[in-house]
């Protein structure tokens, strides 16, 4: 695949929840909501409802996870 921006520190969320294999550039922005997580080998994810930082640790994120804790 061709990667128009040499360095970036863009992590497309695609391959971030390993939903396939992206074939092309398109496949980077697919919108994984429109996905079955079936597609992911993860057991679980969650996407924030907005755009943010790498790594932001937000109030929505953390309590996603801490619900999942034993």
């Amino acid at each position: 695949m061709e990667n128009p921006i040499r360095e970036h520190c863009f992590v497309p969320a695609v391959s971030a929840v390993a939903v396939r294999e992206p074939s092309n550039h398109a496949d980077l922005y697919r919108p994984i909501d429109e996905l079955d997580p079936d597609e992911s080998p993860l057991d679980d994810f969650v996407l924030a409802a907005r755009n943010e930082e790498h790594t932001l640790i937000t109030e929505e994120l953390s309590t996603w996870l801490l619900d999942r804790l034993p």
